[in-house]
């Protein structure tokens, strides 16, 4: 079984799934970690309403 610090190696060096050419990298990460922090930020604000 892979340490969570190898899968995440593994997964910036693999090719992007949005089929540019480039890797994860370089390519969607920032994108998708910008919506993980909205969906996190979200979620506490509609907890912290209710």
């Amino acid at each position: 079984m892979k340490t969570p610090r190898a899968w995440l190696q593994a997964k910036f060096s693999e090719p992007c799934a949005c089929s540019s050419g480039r890797s994860y990298r370089k390519c969607c990460c920032r994108r998708e970690a910008a919506y993980f922090l909205i969906l996190l930020l979200s979620a506490f604000c509609l907890l912290a309403a209710s």
